[in-house]
């Protein structure tokens, strides 16, 4: 319901699942010069061509400006403050996906935590490029009783940099199966997730007031493919290359392609190539889908590239979807929106 009385403002519900019958008016391009919908559920003729309604939150998250015929319709989802948090969280994250050797080295060899974390033997243990992993438990001086020992399935702070331990290549399900490796993931991968919970599809669309957009549609697909994301990705996190492989292997593919998906929906709710917005999605859909392609049919050998190629593709993949939400609500939050609350109303 819309309050009409004096100082009160437009209140818009953002249910994803649930349509308010203002979200349905909006969506159906009827909230114009003459028409809006009355407390009650009744559809009375209200002129708003003078009112310039200003939709908005108590706390100014949701904002919808009018002008008139012409409604520019405008949403933020939070904060400033809020917005900058999830950009510095969204960068550690990017940091740590593409600096994984680099801290699976610090964690286990400068820190000595493979000391208490990596038993198997050395000549138990095969490299992915072929190498003898005992040479490098020599070089690396990696002795655990009197043996030569490394890091093999689930073992180390992160899994071992120095080659892919009984692993064909490096990758990032590799370096991340060990429980401080998931979970360090989890914790720094959660925030853009919430990102793009909180950058609600059904309501970017309903700001967007673009008739061309296919509405229903695109609601349908930008919110089921968030949950298949959402569900898969979790499985990804709980089902390690390492403990179940097989389950693993089905998974991550699920969770990507429902990525894709999505922002190459949202990206055609607003407005496609024909906007720079949405070009900038889409683009960033196509970058991050061609990395993961090329990473995984990239040949693999024993060059550094053929070990860690499939390992950046993943990571710049993962790190091109992660990206999108928080940007796009940064960029969100240095608009700044109009306040004008609704005219008074003369008494009945």
């Amino acid at each position: 319901p819309i309050p009409h009385a004096q100082g009160s403002t437009l209140l818009l519900s953002t249910s994803v699942l649930a349509p308010s019958k203002m979200e349905v008016a909006l969506e159906r391009g009827e909230l114009e010069n003459q028409e809006a919908i009355a407390p009650g559920g009744t559809d009375e003729p209200s002129d708003l061509s003078q009112q310039q309604p200003a939709l908005s939150t108590a706390k100014g998250g949701r904002e919808l400006a009018g002008e008139g015929s012409n409604a520019a319709r405008q949403w933020r989802c939070c904060s400033r403050a809020f917005a900058v948090f999830q950009l510095v969280m969204l960068s550690l994250n990017i940091v740590f996906m593409f600096s994984l050797p680099l801290w699976s080295w610090f964690f286990n060899d400068y820190l000595g935590l493979m000391e208490v974390s990596c038993n198997t033997p050395a000549d138990a243990i095969t490299c992915g490029d072929g190498s003898n992993y005992t040479e490098i438990a020599m070089r690396l001086n990696r002795i655990l009783d009197g043996q030569y020992v490394g890091c093999s399935c689930e073992e180390g702070f992160l899994a071992d940099w120095a080659c892919a331990a009984n692993q064909p290549r490096f990758s990032l399900s590799y370096f991340i199966g060990s429980a401080p490796g998931t979970g360090m993931l989890a914790a720094l991968s959660a925030w853009p997730i919430i990102s793009s919970w909180l950058y609600n599809p059904i309501s970017i669309i309903l700001a967007r007031g673009d008739s061309s957009v296919d509405v229903a549609t695109a609601t349908k697909v930008a919110c089921y493919s968030q949950i298949v994301f959402q569900v898969f990705y979790g499985a990804f996190m709980i089902n390690t290359l390492c403990v179940v492989p097989e389950v693993h292997g089905v998974v991550v593919p699920i969770f990507i392609v429902a990525l894709i998906v999505h922002f190459s929906t949202i990206g055609y709710a607003f407005g496609g190539v024909s906007t720079v917005r949405g070009r900038c999605i889409i683009a960033t859909a196509v970058i991050g889908t061609v990395a993961v392609l090329v990473g995984f049919f990239w040949p693999v050998s024993s060059s550094w590239f053929g070990q860690h190629a499939f390992w950046l593709g993943e990571v710049v993949g993962l790190s091109s979807g992660f990206a999108v939400a928080p940007i796009l609500t940064y960029c969100d939050t240095m608009v700044e929106l109009p306040t004008t609350p609704l005219a008074p109303q003369e008494s009945e």
